[in-house]
């Protein structure tokens, strides 16, 4: 029993190159991560996972090593604030307060960190400014020698699961869905209403901290079963490549009944074929999906571990 709970989460996913930037022989600006097991699946609580898309315009001409520095950055930072609401004498007003206003200035702060590192390392080239003199003109390269980060562009999804919370991290586009027992489907933190078209908000804006949406959900300990059996998080090359929600809120389903056939690692093999397909007939941007899995006891994994000899 000990191990059948201990089997109860999993976490992994797929990120691919969108059928556009594959044509166009360009490079995949999205990335993703997660604590425990990257890049294998990873079993046990507590599960980080953190998705990015990088910009990819002509401005965000760096936004692929953007998007890897903010899923790393973010499951060292998130590892950090787990570890500090471990001390008992932290109630949830502090847990929430810390969440909503600490956190996001920590992501910012410790991503930008890492730019810097790595502009100081690989200075800006001549050639990198002539592509986009040529594409976007001597005012976009003023923007990017204005604001450095610019060229790094990159939203950042984030989900932290534990026994007792849930915290859902947004800054950008992209979706975080929640599928219950029976499949039913809703996205935890809505759209920005003010983004149209293309437009984002970034962790390379002045003050990305204050454009983050943050969800906290507290369970009772150890009452798992209250808990969402799965969350998707994803870019929005996903969603885009569905003509409405609800035709895209039906992956949930989809995804809950897979894992009744098949273990975790056979759909984690499976996934990249989905994704490819998914972004041929729809978007053709980059899609990256991460998965937080909690098994049920119909689920093929479980049945697999309790049918399994000593």
């Amino acid at each position: 029993m000990e191990n059948i709970t201990q089997q109860k989460w999993r976490c992994f996913g797929k990120s691919v190159t969108g059928t556009y930037h594959w044509r166009s022989e360009l490079r995949n600006q999205d990335a993703i991560q997660w604590y425990p097991g990257h890049p294998e699946t990873g079993v046990g609580l507590p599960v980080i996972l953190a998705v990015s898309d990088g910009h990819g315009s002509p401005k965000s001409f760096r936004s692929d090593k953007g998007s890897q520095f903010a899923v790393s950055t973010a499951i060292r930072v998130i590892q950090e604030f787990f570890l500090a609401t471990q001390n008992s004498d932290i109630n949830f007003s502090t847990l929430k307060d810390g969440t909503e206003r600490l956190l996001p200035q920590r992501l910012v702060s410790e991503w930008r960190k890492i730019v810097q590192q790595h502009l100081q390392e690989h200075p800006f080239t001549d050639e990198e400014r002539q592509n986009l003199v040529k594409e976007d003109g001597e005012s976009a390269w003023k923007a990017v020698e204005d604001n450095n980060f610019l060229a790094y562009g990159a939203t950042l999804l984030a989900v932290l699961v534990t026994e007792s919370f849930i915290v859902y991290i947004q800054l950008g586009d992209g979706d975080i869905l929640e599928v219950d027992s029976q499949g039913e489907t809703t996205r935890i933190l809505e759209r920005d209403p003010r983004l149209i078209a293309n437009e984002t908000t970034s962790l390379c804006m002045n003050k990305a901290w204050n454009e983050f949406q943050i969800h906290l959900e507290q369970y009772p300990k150890g009452i798992s079963k209250e808990m969402p059996a799965l969350i998707l998080v994803s870019t929005d090359g996903y969603s885009n490549s569905f003509s409405t929600d609800e035709g895209f809120f039906k992956i949930g389903k989809d995804y809950l009944n897979m894992f009744k056939s098949n273990s975790a690692e056979e759909v984690s093999k499976k996934l990249g074929d989905f994704l490819e397909e998914t972004s041929d007939k729809g978007s053709g941007d980059d899609i990256t999906l991460g998965i937080i899995r909690r098994a049920e006891n119909d689920d093929w994994d479980l049945v697999d571990l309790a049918l399994s000899p000593l």
